[in-house]
């Protein structure tokens, strides 16, 4: 039983707009689990190391490094932060704890789906959604990999979650090259001198990770057949050169691979091809909903309208995973956590039935509260007089695309925002609070430390925790096409 811990003593709705404003939730035991050690984040580090007759030609080489590493996101430049945060061994012990805990919770939450037709239909997808969901994968790992974003507090640990990335996961790159071209500077040698740094590996871990996947799949079908990678995406959504360097990843490991545009696929004969060659592995990073979409748009409502005849395209890779052609990593059943209906669905007592007492306990102390945004849950004129509490996003956006905050609109704004959003398959969450350290973003034209707003990503793959990414910015919502930069991650105290 868990009626202590039930959603109707303590659900989004008590505390929507329609009642009253969101109160903060202290962290769970598990949150508290690893203190902050006064090193967990390392501004220290540099800042006593920030001479001003060295600053401008270290921002000036920090610059050069990014512009020559070619990172690119969605043709522009990708902006990113001088300097770097630097996390010691307990800080892996916690982020370790956070994953674990919360990728068991998305893996709960997807059998439930997948196990429960009643509980399935709290969800209210569509039908080939639905469907794609379902699909047997052909290996037990539920969330191969995950980022999950927080709102972390360097002094104190505790957190909030701002979102969940199941699907097309991604930012590797930008992580390696800002850690490159901060390697570079006389900074990074000056600290380095008396305290060793390390820089993390985001590539390799996801490269033994999918091939055990892959194992796995094959194992299960009797084949012994070596794999071809397909890395498929949209070609207008690509982070090409992320592709690329995954793509070099797998062939230096004696692994043909292929980088592929969605319109590329065709499916024919029980085989998908990619570029006219046979795969049988695909690392997709086309999300979901952009998949579903096509789809859609190209008449197809369920699985049953796909009978295993030649297509191509979107249509070509959902009947290559319908029939089990390929081992498909990830399954589209990842897109259930990726959703932003996922922390609405958190906080429903269904769901709370899925999870035990720590898993609700942490849900409580870090899940911001969140409800759909309609017509029967809301009160338009309590939550326009307490806008700054509150954020308005789409459930199947991603990207920051779409997304609202009232603190950054005036009240006459955030109405217009309401009453167009409302009843449009939107999400409405608590704001959380965001955590400030100092940095500078040097393509902005930056020369000195500022206060910024710090989102701090947790990668994780097959389930294990495996590195960070870290944002920073000025505004209300941080993301890359909102002036954010990419901060550099470091490790100390390992070898």
């Amino acid at each position: 039983m868990k009626s202590q811990n039930s959603p109707q003593q303590n659900s989004p709705q008590q505390n929507s707009p329609r009642q009253n404003s969101p109160q903060q939730n202290s962290p769970s035991e598990a949150g508290n689990a690893q203190e902050a050690d006064g090193e967990t984040y390392t501004l220290s580090l540099f800042e006593e190391s920030l001479d001003d007759g060295t600053l401008a030609t270290d921002l000036a080489r920090f610059v050069e490094g990014i512009r020559s590493s070619g990172l690119i996101y969605h043709g522009d430049p990708v902006l990113c932060c001088f300097v770097p945060t630097v996390f010691t061994p307990s800080a892996r012990t916690l982020f370790e704890a956070i994953t674990a805990t919360t990728v068991s919770i998305c893996e709960k939450v997807t059998r439930g789906f997948i196990e429960s037709p009643g509980y399935r239909s709290l969800w209210g997808l569509d039908e080939l959604s639905t469907g794609l969901a379902l699909l047997d994968v052909g290996y037990a790992s539920l969330i191969p990999m995950m980022r999950a974003d927080l709102f972390f507090d360097f002094d104190s640990a505790a957190f909030k979650f701002c979102e969940i990335n199941t699907d097309g996961t991604s930012a590797m790159n930008e992580d390696r090259c800002a850690a490159a071209a901060f390697r570079a500077t006389e900074l990074f040698g000056e600290v380095t001198s008396k305290r060793r740094l390390q820089s993390q590996e985001l590539f390799e871990p996801w490269v033994d990770a999918a091939l055990a996947l892959y194992a796995e799949w094959a194992a299960g079908k009797g084949l012994s057949e070596a794999p071809r990678v397909a890395i498929v995406d949209f070609q207008e959504e690509a982070t090409t050169q992320e592709f690329l360097e995954f793509k070099t990843r797998f062939e230096n490991r004696g692994v043909d691979a292929l980088v592929v545009d969605m319109a590329d696929l065709r499916y024919e004969d029980g085989v998908l091809f990619a570029s006219g060659l046979p795969v049988n592995l695909v690392y997709r990073r086309a999300v979901s909903p952009a998949v579903i979409d096509d789809a859609h748009r190209r008449g197809i409502v369920s699985l049953g309208d796909l009978d295993g005849s030649a297509c191509e395209g979107s249509l070509a890779l959902i009947s290559a995973a319908k029939y089990g052609a390929v081992a498909l990593i990830g399954g589209f059943r990842t897109l259930l956590a990726h959703s932003k209906q996922f922390f609405e669905m958190l906080w429903r007592r269904e769901t709370w039935e899925l999870l035990d007492e720590e898993e609700i306990e942490f849900v409580r102390a870090h899940v911001p509260k969140t409800l759909s945004f309609n017509s029967g849950a809301v009160d338009l004129a309590t939550l326009v007089s307490s806008k700054d509490q509150w954020i308005l996003k789409p459930k199947s956006g991603f990207g920051t695309i779409g997304v609202f905050a009232g603190q950054e609109h005036q009240e006459s704004e955030w109405r217009d925002i309401c009453e167009r959003l409302l009843d449009a398959d939107y999400v409405l969450q608590e704001y959380c609070e965001q955590h400030q350290s100092r940095n500078i973003i040097p393509q902005n034209g930056g020369r000195s430390l500022e206060n910024m707003n710090y989102l701090v990503g947790l990668f994780t793959y097959s389930g294990k925790f495996v590195g960070t990414y870290i944002r920073a910015g000025r505004g209300a919502i941080i993301g890359s096409i909102r002036g954010s930069g990419v901060v550099p991650s470091f490790w100390s105290g390992e070898a």
